[in-house]
């Protein structure tokens, strides 16, 4: 028997990133290397990964081509996601249609925002609240998703609570989450 999971609250706290990664001058032209704008003449990929934090583990990894939405490879994820699990997100990840899919299969979420997601959050910002419930609209951007197997409704809303963070040198950071 090994030694038991550290976790938060009872949660496995698992963050879910994107980066974009060199890939040996072989691959270039392929469907995992094809680049464009300023990464022309460079291979190039993005490496969705996703680590048990805690632990100090990735559980999952995937290299995709290099236009690959990160956030597509967090939803098909998201349905295998293990019971008693909290999904950490950063930026690039804030998306209402990420909230609706994390409340339907019931998976806790944390997601930081970008100052501007929407107008809900550049008035949160404003008003110097330290947290309050909001409600999304899921964007027409989402429709994509109906193309994937994934039918999202489109202008449902989701509700959650948004918190602010104030850093040490004055920055604001808005989180988005499922925990209240």
């Amino acid at each position: 028997i090994g030694p038991a999971l550290k976790t938060w609250k009872s949660l496995v706290v698992e963050a879910v990133d994107g980066s974009q990664v060199h890939l040996p001058d072989e691959t270039f032209g392929s469907d995992i290397g094809r680049v464009f704008g300023v990464h022309r003449g460079l291979s190039m990929a993005l490496m969705v990964t996703c680590c048990d934090v805690l632990q100090n583990v990735v559980n999952q990894a995937v290299l995709c081509p290099f236009r690959t939405n990160d956030r597509w490879v967090a939803l098909r994820w998201l349905k295998n996601c293990p019971a008693g699990a909290l999904r950490l997100y950063d930026r690039g990840f804030g998306s209402a249609a990420l909230m609706y899919w994390h409340l339907k299969y019931k998976v806790p979420f944390v997601i930081r925002l970008k100052l501007d997601f929407n107008t809900q959050v550049k008035d949160f910002v404003q008003s110097g609240r330290k947290e309050q419930v909001a409600h999304f609209a899921i964007s027409y951007k989402a429709k994509y998703l109906a193309q994937k197997g994934l039918p999202t409704p489109i202008g449902a809303r989701v509700t959650v609570r948004l918190i602010r963070v104030e850093l040490p040198n004055a920055e604001v950071e808005v989180l988005a989450t499922s925990l209240y």
